[in-house]
């Protein structure tokens, strides 16, 4: 066969959650057979209700990871795979190596004591921000996707506007392969050491559709309140002075540009 296609699924429902990340043993044992059969023609669709693990991600061709895709899933599988539209879209998850990768304990969730009561004492290191303050690499990166063409980022520029509170950043994408496609520019958001955030902070996203060749400039606004972090002692966003990181790219770990600016 030219491609095998396999689909295996899990799910979950209100008051019946998963025991582990893991698909079942049935459907580990089916995509191992066909992989080891077809080897780098195997395509595995991924039907999944959240993160989930994918270890056969390395013996196959590509995985499509479809989160509660709904009645319509054939139907936008079969435009994707037979080309009849180029995929953009992009992994609002990020996708562990382990189950339990982030070590969380029964504190956390689901809560001891009789509450029970839950402890969250990850803080602020939830998902993307957890993986890149520990240098940890997932299995799949928030904001990751294929596409069957390839872009190229160049000409960030950032201009801080003080009279309007307002950050402007620029950057140009180009479509550098042979079909149409959409790229999801994301930009990320580092604040100055003395506020004590994450690394990184998705703060916003825009999505360019171009012509094999073609460029454009994609804009990001970044207002007061994403400079801001919430004081716990007075309950409001306060703004924050010192030095701003500027990471803009394809995932939150395909960082293509960098930059800083200053309040």
């Amino acid at each position: 066969a030219d491609v095998a296609i396999v689909v295996v699924a899990t799910t979950s429902s209100e008051g019946s959650d998963r025991a582990n990340l893991s698909y079942d043993d049935a459907s580990l044992a089916l995509v191992n057979s066909v992989t080891a059969a077809a080897g780098n023609k195997t395509l595995v669709v991924a039907v999944t209700p959240g993160a989930v693990l994918l270890p056969f991600m390395d013996d196959a061709a590509a995985v499509i990871v479809s989160i509660m895709p709904g009645q319509e899933h054939g139907n936008g599988l079969r435009d994707v795979l037979w080309g009849r539209t180029n995929p953009a879209a992009r992994l609002p998850i990020t996708l562990p190596n382990i189950d339990n990768e982030v070590a969380l304990t029964e504190a956390q969730y689901p809560g001891i004591g009789d509450g029970p009561v839950a402890t969250y004492s990850e803080e602020l290191l939830v998902g993307y921000k957890w993986y890149a303050a520990k240098g940890v690499e997932p299995k799949a990166c928030f904001g990751h996707g294929l596409s069957y063409t390839t872009f190229a980022y160049s000409n960030l520029t950032i201009r801080t506007d003080i009279s309007s509170a307002v950050v402007s950043v620029t950057a140009m994408v180009t479509n550098t392969g042979d079909v149409s496609g959409d790229e999801v520019a994301q930009l990320y958001l580092g604040y100055p050491p003395e506020s004590q955030e994450p690394l990184l902070q998705l703060r916003s996203f825009t999505k360019a559709k171009l012509l094999p060749g073609e460029s454009t400039t994609v804009m990001f606004a970044l207002g007061t309140q994403a400079v801001s972090i919430w004081d716990t002692g007075t309950h409001a966003f306060v703004q924050q002075a010192g030095t701003f990181s500027v990471s803009v790219g394809a995932s939150s770990c395909d960082i293509k540009l960098t930059g800083t600016f200053a309040i």
